[in-house]
């Protein structure tokens, strides 16, 4: 994970249920957390991947693609992309976040994201580091 920032807590969420959420994740797997701990609603806008079904469209050859999701919240669109991408860094500047999506990968196998911990309007990577 990139370099820890000071951002204040903020999301769908509260913090103390993305805690628990977490937590629950770790003990009984993320998709049982997120059935038992989320309502539907929030189960669907938080972790549908067809939120990322633009990249059908990117003109680049998207398997061999490095892409950067800014601000990736609980991963729907980073997890989506990672069937498809060679690589997916998913910058969120919230901890609590990060941490589902690192329990998430490391549960279903899944080793081309990485998550970074980061501000976007300070952006931790050189310019023209990504595809897409």
């Amino acid at each position: 994970m990139g370099q820890e920032n000071k951002t204040e807590y903020w999301g769908e969420i509260p913090l103390e249920e993305m805690k628990r959420l977490n937590d629950t994740a770790e003990e009984i797997g993320w998709q049982k957390a997120i059935v038992q701990l989320l309502n539907k609603d929030l189960q669907q806008t938080l972790l549908d991947g067809r939120r990322a079904d633009w990249k059908y469209l990117a003109p680049l050859d998207v398997s061999a693609a490095e892409v950067l999701d800014i601000g990736s919240g609980l991963g729907a669109v980073s997890f989506s992309l990672a069937k498809t991408c060679r690589k997916v860094y998913a910058l969120e500047p919230v901890p609590e976040r990060l941490r589902f999506i690192e329990i998430r990968a490391r549960q279903d196998g899944i080793r081309n994201i990485e998550p970074v911990c980061a501000d976007a309007s300070r952006l931790p990577f050189p310019d023209r580091s990504f595809d897409l």
